[in-house]
């Protein structure tokens, strides 16, 4: 966990552009499929955003209404989401925690995890932690909406546009482990930036995701999301017992 906690440090107040600059009207595009699939799995309510980041979820939600309870481990993408809160004058209980360690003095309807947030979880027994916190966290019949991405070396590469060159390598370590290398320089706001971000990933099967959640309590409500073909992931839906 404490490797998670320096994750994106070094760029969390370049994320968003980052991201917005790469991918262009597709991230803005998943970002809009998530919230509508959101709204269908629960018309209103209380959400925990888990690996909230800078509050690409959080935010839209809070403006349509709903109780959010935003998680995020690193300190640079936290401060950032609660500057983003603070400009929008949207006010909600954070905190800056793993999604193992977080704890409310509530439980939620429903709990979200997407955007590949569960790959940096490297061991079973992180894992295990992670998803009985949640069980914790959710009332009787709650919902937990995450998404089980594929890595592949294939995924690495150079990344060039008018604002930066953004590269990528991606390489496999051992069974389902993987290290994940970022370089990027260019311009931001008129100030050239460099960053280096370096951290460990984890492939997890839909099998051993199962396994995990029913020890845990969760049953897969077996709904699909076709919104999401062609992400690179597969969005779930489990309900706690």
């Amino acid at each position: 966990m404490e490797t998670l906690s320096t994750i994106h440090n070094s760029w969390a107040n370049l994320y968003d552009f980052i991201y917005e600059k790469t991918y262009g009207q597709v991230y803005q595009k998943l970002t809009n499929d998530t919230i509508n699939a959101i709204n269908n799995i629960l018309p209103g309510g209380k959400i925990l955003d888990l690996g909230a980041g800078t509050g690409r979820i959080t935010i839209p939600l809070l403006q349509n209404e709903y109780e959010v309870l935003p998680v995020e481990i690193s300190k640079g993408m936290y401060d950032v989401l609660v500057s983003k809160l603070t400009s929008n004058n949207l006010k909600c209980d954070s905190q800056n925690k793993s999604i193992a360690t977080f704890n409310f003095d509530t439980k939620a309807d429903l709990a979200v995890c997407v955007f590949t947030v569960l790959i940096y979880i490297t061991t079973k027994e992180e894992m295990v932690q992670t998803i009985k916190n949640i069980a914790k966290h959710l009332k009787s019949n709650g919902l937990f909406f995450f998404d089980i991405s594929s890595i592949t070396a294939s995924h690495s590469g150079v990344f060039k546009n008018n604002y930066f060159t953004r590269k990528i390598v991606i390489s496999h370590v051992a069974d389902s482990l993987y290290n994940y290398n970022e370089e990027c320089f260019g311009v931001f706001n008129n100030e050239p930036f460099r960053y280096c971000d370096v951290f460990p990933l984890r492939q997890w099967t839909e099998g051993e995701l199962n396994e995990i959640l029913s020890d845990c309590g969760f049953e897969n409500t077996n709904k699909s999301f076709p919104e999401f073909n062609g992400t690179g992931a597969t969005y779930k839906l489990f309900r706690k017992l």
